[in-house]
């Protein structure tokens, strides 16, 4: 009885060992360059000599053993090392057909929701086959104070809403060689696609 339990217990064991884990680390991925049907998305890189980098068209990948991110540039592709980069700062461009005159239009608006601050590790962060960033969900993070949320065209009128998405939109990234961290900074937008017949300019870009 006793060596028919101990064979019971060992068999347990071996299947604990074997079974797959199932709780796995959820990770964040964030469009950095690529258009949807929301908006137009590009960013441009802030040297600590001055030089602004405004060509750059996307994130091809991102080396933690060499410090650099490789970048696609409109003159070609390039290596940028961390230590040379101060800053590089995302941007993103609401996608509106032009208006035209007596016809009623779909308008795209967003809206800025919670900013947060993202602290992540050199190793942890990845740039994907599609130049998405991605990382844990679960690195330290700080809600950043902002102002009240901006509608980039109030709505005069009671529009048909015809789609919408909360999307995490990059702001900023910087890394800080003490720390071996990058700081991530995102903000969620609310974008909303409208028919609407009135009239007026149609916004060009994200309030921020």
């Amino acid at each position: 009885m006793l060596r028919s339990k101990c064979c019971e217990a060992a068999l347990a064991v071996f299947i604990t060992m074997c079974s797959p884990v199932l709780v796995r680390a959820q990770s964040l991925r964030i469009n950095l360059s690529n258009e949807d049907q929301y908006a137009r998305r590009s960013m441009e890189i802030v040297k600590k000599s001055g030089e602004t980098m405004s060509d750059v068209l996307r994130i091809r990948s991102y080396s933690s053993s060499n410090n650099s991110f490789a970048v696609e540039r409109v003159t070609g592709e390039t290596n940028v090392a961390l230590s040379e980069i101060k800053e590089i700062h995302f941007q993103q461009e609401l996608l509106n057909p032009q208006s035209v005159a007596q016809v009623a239009v779909p308008v795209m608006r967003a809206r800025n929701g919670d900013a947060f601050q993202y602290t992540v590790s050199a190793t942890a962060l990845k740039i994907d086959d599609a130049g998405g960033l991605v990382f844990p969900e679960s690195a330290p993070r700080k809600k950043i104070s902002e102002p009240a949320s901006a509608v980039t065209q109030a709505s005069k009128d009671h529009a048909h809403i015809l789609d919408s998405a909360t999307i995490a939109e990059a702001r900023n990234l910087t890394y800080d060689a003490a720390r071996k961290a990058f700081v991530v900074e995102i903000q969620y937008v609310k974008y909303t696609k409208e028919m609407s017949g009135s009239s007026g300019s149609t916004p060009s870009g994200i309030a921020k």
